[in-house]
């Protein structure tokens, strides 16, 4: 499962289009996903827009977007997590390029691991993560 994960404050201006092209492109990768918005104190209709949208919302109070993006990961269930910002436009090739480079990793550790890199395409910037528990 691939997780999204979208920090948010007061975004509903940019949320459903963020939404839409979350949806568009993991749909066109046809492997189960689901998307998170962490709505951080919102004063607007934020997390209304994201349930419309299908989203799982998690609100925090801490107008912090680390906060966000960690309330975000502890609620996700997916195996490779994605980090969306809330005005950012992915592409189904975003997704794949990045579960590809996720993929060639390889890391031997007796204990749970997760690996970050940070991908840019263009001005859109989103994190993706791998999720990885192997036996103690």
């Amino acid at each position: 499962m691939i997780s999204f994960i979208v920090p948010a404050h007061n975004e509903e201006l940019e949320l459903p289009a963020t939404l839409a092209a979350i949806h568009a492109a993991a749909m066109a990768v046809a492997q189960p996903y689901q998307i998170i918005v962490v709505d951080d104190a919102s004063t607007d209709v934020t997390s209304e827009v994201a349930m419309r949208a299908g989203a799982k919302v998690v609100r925090i109070e801490r107008r912090q977007i680390a906060a966000a993006r960690n309330a975000g990961g502890q609620a996700a269930q997916g195996e490779y997590l994605f980090f969306v910002d809330a005005d950012t436009r992915i592409k189904q090739t975003h997704i794949t390029e990045a579960i590809t480079a996720l993929q060639a990793v390889t890391h031997v550790a007796a204990r749970a691991w997760q690996w970050m890199d940070s991908f840019r395409f263009g001005d859109a910037c989103y994190y993706a993560g791998f999720r990885r528990f192997t036996s103690v």
